[in-house]
């Protein structure tokens, strides 16, 4: 039997900072190793969840979305203090390291020269 090509997307929902592969062949979250691809989107944009083909485009629109959101919190003035410190806390590893400009370009340069190279987050593990 011949196996189908693999295809898969990277989503980010709004507003989180967390993204996730997604396998358009069964649209199920997969732990694949990464194949560098083309700068085609193959979802629209929804008002739930960025889709990219490319990670660090996807890493890019949380990073964005991440900023938007804390922007929003910030203009909603002192009642949204506890939903921003908590946001804050909950993306702490995302905001400080992951979707730190410095580590987006390392990441691009690292895939472009390994096309095997498996992107994990950072996380921090108490």
């Amino acid at each position: 039997m011949k196996r189908q090509p693999y295809f898969k997307y990277y989503q980010v929902l709004k507003p989180d900072t967390t993204v996730t592969e997604i396998s358009t062949n069964d649209f199920k979250p997969v732990v694949q190793r990464f194949v560098p691809n083309t700068q085609l989107s193959l979802v629209q944009d929804s008002e739930i969840f960025y889709g990219n083909t490319s990670l660090v485009h996807a890493l890019e629109k949380a990073k964005k979305g991440a900023q938007e959101y804390i922007g929003q919190l910030i203009k909603e003035g002192e009642p949204a203090l506890p939903r921003l410190l908590q946001y804050r806390i909950d993306h702490y590893e995302d905001l400080w390291f992951n979707l730190v400009d410095n580590n987006l370009r390392r990441l691009e340069a690292e895939l472009k020269l390994n096309k095997n190279f498996k992107w994990t987050p950072y996380r921090i593990h108490i």
